[in-house]
């Protein structure tokens, strides 16, 4: 009775051992794993994981959240990159700031802080936290590219348009910042040569982003045609990426074919996927096609896969402004200006909402709580020269507007709305 006694005690003591062996492998296997991110910068924009790779990593960074406490920075460091790879950004972001704080001068860190800004569309801090980095020597592309897009999105696209050509004297004829370059001129009038060079080397092929980036940019200046050739080449060159079908259905949308734009995000959406940013990108061609209903839940598909993430909200306050939901818009617009209160263009789109919904009082009112973080952003001024318009102030909206072309005497807002104003006052010659 005794030695059965005894065997029972060592027969558990074995399995307790055996569980905690078990437990500490799974633990340095964890370890290893997030390890291998220590030396990753974060790319920009992000290079989405595989499923098999994504659901190893997110096990992996679970499990080593739960000593994140005792971890050094390097591991820290090395969490908040692979958090950042799995689509978990604000989570990153609370390590990398923590990480900020203990050493402001490590720029990796800032580089990384700074990418995971960018990509929730908190501008105004992503461009003071990349704008030290992308000074350094050598700066990674990376950082180019997120400061760049951060200073196009606070309206700076002259900036924009430097750090971008500081981009391609590092890699010349990279189509991403070719694109993104043809983009920011354009944005600030001064076009340039760069659409030329665009489809001269629009064969080449060399990385989906870049691609996407081209194409996006045809579309946005009208070239639907081009748009639509390239779609068909680039889903040739990716096959099987739902980003190459998601472009496909949109510059079908953009070209007029709206069946066919249907059909391209109904078969992307068929395949259960766990990426926000798809959600993101059906969401405003459903929108573009008039399927507003179908929008909406891609759009707030979107919010949940992406929590705290400012495009996933604008998208979903879009689509509600065409559903007539104009209420639900704007605490939509209200969430973002509570996540970045400093950032200008939240209030902007809030106060076009409010605006075009027929009420100018309280554009103008979000429009100058704007303006008190951001006196100088030109898209702010412009709206609240077409809102005091509207509310009889003629004289006040023609003031604003001769400021702003005294900035920029091409400016075809400024004077659009100038002429509205001299039209209220009479002044039709």
């Amino acid at each position: 009775m005794i030695m059965k006694m005894i065997g029972r005690r060592l027969r558990a003591l074995s399995s307790a051992a055996a569980d905690w062996l078990g437990r500490a492998q799974t633990g340095r296997d964890s370890q290893g794993e997030v390890r291998g991110h220590r030396r990753v910068l974060l790319h920009y924009p992000p290079v989405k994981m595989t499923a098999e790779d994504s659901h190893s990593l997110s096990r992996a960074v679970d499990s080593m959240l739960t000593v994140s406490g005792s971890l050094d920075a390097e591991d820290r460091r090395a969490l908040g990159t692979a958090l950042a790879r799995l689509g978990r950004l604000e989570e990153a972001l609370e390590l990398f700031e923590g990480l900020a704080v203990e050493n402001p001068t490590d720029l990796r860190v800032a580089h990384d802080r700074g990418v995971v800004l960018a990509e929730l569309y908190r501008n105004e801090e992503a461009v003071k936290v990349l704008a030290p980095v992308a000074r350094a020597h050598s700066p990674a592309l990376s950082t180019l590219a997120a400061y760049g897009d951060a200073l196009v999105r606070t309206g700076r696209e002259r900036e924009a348009a430097l750090v971008y050509e500081q981009g391609l004297r590092l890699r010349r004829n990279d189509m991403w910042f070719l694109a993104s370059l043809a983009h920011a001129k354009r944005l600030s009038g001064a076009e340039g040569d760069s659409l030329l060079r665009l489809r001269r080397l629009a064969g080449r092929g060399e990385s989906l982003a870049g691609d996407l980036q081209l194409g996006r940019e045809y579309l946005a200046s009208g070239m639907t045609g081009e748009a639509v050739a390239l779609s068909v080449k680039i889903q040739d060159r990716w096959p099987g990426s739902p980003y190459a079908s998601m472009f496909r259905a949109e510059a079908l949308a953009g070209a007029g074919f709206a069946r066919e734009a249907l059909d391209e995000v109904s078969a992307v959406l068929s395949v259960p996927i766990e990426d926000g940013n798809l959600y993101g990108l059906a969401a405003l061609v459903l929108k573009g096609i008039g399927h507003f209903d179908e929008a909406l839940a891609s759009a707030k598909e979107a919010c949940r896969l992406l929590p705290g993430d400012a495009r996933a909200v604008a998208i979903q306050a879009h689509v509600l402004e065409s559903l007539d939901r104009v209420d639900e818009a704007v605490r939509c617009w209200d969430l973002v200006i509570a996540d970045d209160p400093d950032a200008a263009w939240p209030y902007g789109a809030k106060a076009g909402a409010l605006h075009r919904s027929a009420r100018p009082s309280e554009a103008l009112a979000t429009v100058d709580e704007g303006l008190r973080r951001q006196p100088g952003d030109v898209g702010l001024r412009t709206r609240r020269a077409m809102v005091l318009v509207d509310l009889g102030r003629a004289l006040e909206a023609i003031s604003i507007c001769d400021q702003l072309l005294a900035e920029d005497p091409d400016s075809a807002d400024a004077l659009a709305t100038r002429a509205s104003a001299l039209h209220t006052l009479g002044h039709d010659d």
